[in-house]
């Protein structure tokens, strides 16, 4: 496996430099075929989704299929024209070669312009990987359908089924950091990228057989009920067959790590298989930040959400404190506030709490810097939202730069501010 992970990194690598603010849609792309998943690309025109699913289609050698669905596609544009001399004979049949059901690899643009014919048939091509060509029952030799759409389907639309389907999805929007924008406009830097050589068919076969031998550990599995518990108290509806996908997902993961059991930092892929509209995406990191604690990745006295309210509170305590010695020392003494003991007692009380948090946050922040963005940060990308959304590190450093401490305490207090560093 050594060899096969290894080119599997080195195409990963290959289109990390390519494709800038893209690391999560990345590695989606490169597990969906392993893992024999379907990958929707959502987001505006003009963000790249339709360069990066040509550049899968490189990356697999076999034979591919591409089209773009209007309001006027029919099924011969999809799964072949019919088959004229079969019609003589009274045969219903398609000449299917070249087309939808003979692909290794598809891409689909603007998936949900498919009308009803085309749905239809789609839906047992990508769970069963069966096409009914006529009455006959074919066999279809798929990996993997890519698809893009500018935006997703409303509720009402019947297309459920089809999103079932689909597990793995990422929203792709416009470049946002400075320096990718220069990179971006940059004509220089605009040289055509190395590819790596093309993956096959029993390439894909072998890191399902090796993720097929990945242990679902049983902190794994009470994370995943927590999850379950999460998605229900949030409305998200997730069947049995993602969450058993997912699983899936997650062990091929595992196998691109060689890990011999799924690990924390494996779960990640969830971020991008628990939602179905971009707008419940903050819903699953949420979900997927309580998770953390049944894996074990909570600090030793605290929980996430429990690391993040003390964060809160010390924060307030010392907004308060820094208000009191502003009445003190600035000017405001009149007999109505406290005394300088008095502030002084209270600031070290808080000083203390406050500085106990930001050691616990930092114990925190160190673990998940190991964990989940450990692995040669392969699968970091993952959990940038998430990490993000848990917001540790603003709230840490909230407190590390407040104005107590900054300003009042080595102004007025520089007892307290040694005893602080």
């Amino acid at each position: 496996m050594t060899e096969l992970t290894s080119r599997l990194r080195a195409w990963i690598d290959a289109l990390d430099a390519e494709f800038l603010e893209r690391a999560a849609a990345v590695r989606l792309a490169v597990i969906a075929p392993a893992a024999g998943q379907h990958l929707l690309l959502v987001g505006p025109p003009g963000t790249a989704k339709t360069m990066l699913a040509q550049r899968i289609t490189e990356m697999w050698s076999g034979k591919l299929f591409s089209t773009l669905l209007t309001k006027f596609s029919t099924p011969e544009d999809v799964f072949g024209p019919l088959s004229l001399p079969a019609l003589e004979r009274g045969v219903y049949a398609r000449l299917v070669e070249g087309y939808l059901p003979t692909a290794d690899i598809a891409f689909v643009d603007e998936i949900y312009k498919a009308n009803a014919a085309i749905l239809n048939s789609l839906l047992s091509i990508l769970n069963e990987r069966v096409f009914f060509n006529g009455a006959e029952r074919v066999s279809v030799p798929l990996l993997s359908m890519i698809a893009a759409s500018n935006e997703v389907p409303d509720d009402d639309e019947g297309l459920d089924a089809l999103d079932d389907r689909i597990l793995l999805r990422v929203r792709v929007d416009a470049v946002a950091r400075t320096e990718s924008f220069t990179r971006l406009v940059d004509r220089s830097m605009a040289a055509a990228h190395s590819r790596p050589p093309s993956l096959t068919r029993a390439d894909a076969l072998a890191l399902r057989v090796a993720a097929s031998k990945v242990r679902v550990p049983e902190a794994t599995v009470k994370a995943l009920l927590e999850l379950r518990e999460a998605c229900k108290a949030s409305q998200l509806v997730v069947s049995d067959r993602r969450w058993r996908q997912a699983v899936d997902a997650m062990a091929t993961c595992a196998a691109l790590d060689e890990a011999e059991a799924i690990e924390p930092a494996h779960l990640g892929v969830l971020s991008h298989v628990l939602w179905r509209k971009p707008a419940d995406q903050p819903k699953v990191q949420d979900a997927l930040a309580l998770a953390l604690d049944v894996m074990g990745l909570s600090t030793p006295t605290t929980s996430v959400e429990e690391l993040k309210a003390l964060l809160e509170e010390s924060a307030r305590e010392l907004s308060k404190l820094s208000g009191r010695a502003q009445q003190q020392f600035g000017g405001g003494w009149g007999g109505q506030t406290d005394s300088r003991e008095k502030v002084e007692a209270d600031g070290r009380e808080a000083m203390r709490k406050a500085k106990h948090v930001v050691v616990a946050a930092d114990a925190w922040l160190v673990a998940m810097e190991s964990e989940l963005q450990g692995r040669g940060k392969l699968w970091g990308p993952f959990w940038a939202d998430v990490w993000t959304r848990l917001d540790i590190h603003a709230k840490r450093e909230r407190i590390r730069t407040h104005d107590f401490i900054t300003k009042r305490v080595p102004a007025h207090m520089p007892q307290l501010a040694s005893e602080w560093g």
